[in-house]
């Protein structure tokens, strides 16, 4: 990556932060939202610190939660948020400007993690494999930097985050910040002394940087994707490349980024089956469904939506969110 020497990247999101413990906090609706980006931000904060305490010049960062819009620059010290309606150009945009070490901060496991806190890869209606593992969000963003030649130097979140990004960054260095027993609850540890501890990894982790490969799979990459519902399986498996074997599961086989494309196609795909309201990869759809809810249906409308989104993020690969624990 040329003229990235001394820069790290962050890819942040919000549900692996510490003290976001309630599910409905990552929601613009809940009443825990503000607190929570509040404490996404301390993370940052902290991540960034270690890593100029490590030799980084300049530091990078992605809000990759929903659309983007969860981290205020002004919160932020001593680095730079790059903003815009689509994760995959502000990503984009922080991989052309360069750098030489990848942090991916405050991550959640992959769908289909009974016990993962709010456990899904992306839009929330698919979960994938590649080579037969498990892959979340963690996976194909340490992907993306391997395939640029940046190694992944640090992950946090949940126990379950740190174990299924292993197979694919065996290097990484790793903070665990909470508990987490099912999609709805989690536990965090103490937040001054796990920020303590995310600044001393990141600067561990990036003054070794040279000490840890990136992440690159050997091909042809077999990616599964599983559709939550059957409105979807038929239209990723006509994505070009993909073969439906069994049930709501297609199977596409090839090199990357081929395999990046065909699941970010795959994936929007499912989501705008489900929801027809767009896709954070490449923003909302003007006009939707959802976006006409939320303009006139007010705060009952608000509910409805969160009633929405605890269905997508359970069955059928996890336990039904209890009504206690509803929006």
């Amino acid at each position: 990556m040329t003229g990235g020497e001394g820069r790290a990247l962050i890819l942040a999101d919000i549900e692996g932060v510490v003290g976001v413990d309630d599910w409905r906090d990552i929601l613009g609706s809940g009443e825990g939202y503000a607190t929570a980006c509040r404490n996404y931000a301390l993370d940052v904060n902290a991540a960034v610190r270690g890593l100029r305490a490590g030799g980084s010049l300049d530091v990078l960062v992605v809000d990759t939660h929903a659309a983007g819009t969860n981290l205020a620059p002004a919160d932020l010290e001593g680095c730079h948020l790059i903003q815009g309606p689509s994760i995959l150009e502000r990503i984009e945009d922080a991989f052309t400007t360069g750098g030489d070490a990848l942090v991916l901060l405050g991550f959640h496991a992959a769908a289909g993690t009974p016990d993962g806190f709010v456990p899904h890869s992306f839009a929330v209606q698919t979960r994938s494999w590649l080579n037969g593992h498990l892959a979340g969000e963690p996976a194909f963003y340490a992907l993306l930097a391997g395939s640029r030649g940046v190694p992944t130097v640090l992950v946090t979140g949940d126990g379950q985050t740190i174990a299924q990004l292993r197979p694919f960054a065996p290097g990484v260095t790793s903070v665990k910040t909470k508990e987490s027993l099912s999609p709805w609850l989690a536990t965090s540890f103490a937040a001054a002394t796990t920020r303590e501890e995310i600044e001393s990894a990141a600067g561990a982790a990036y003054r070794d940087r040279a000490a840890t490969s990136p992440s690159i799979l050997e091909e042809p990459i077999e990616l599964k994707v599983e559709t939550q519902t059957e409105v979807a399986a038929p239209l990723v498996a006509g994505v070009p490349g993909m073969t439906r074997t069994e049930g709501r599961t297609s199977v596409f086989r090839g090199a990357w980024p081929e395999v990046w494309r065909a699941f970010v196609t795959a994936n929007s795909l499912a989501a705008l089956a489900t929801s027809a309201g767009g896709s954070w990869y490449h923003g909302p759809i003007p006009g939707s469904l959802v976006e006409r809810l939320r303009g006139v249906a007010g705060e009952a409308g608000q509910a409805q939506i969160g009633a929405y989104y605890a269905a997508q993020f359970s069955p059928p690969w996890g336990p039904a969110c209890p009504s206690e624990a509803m929006p």
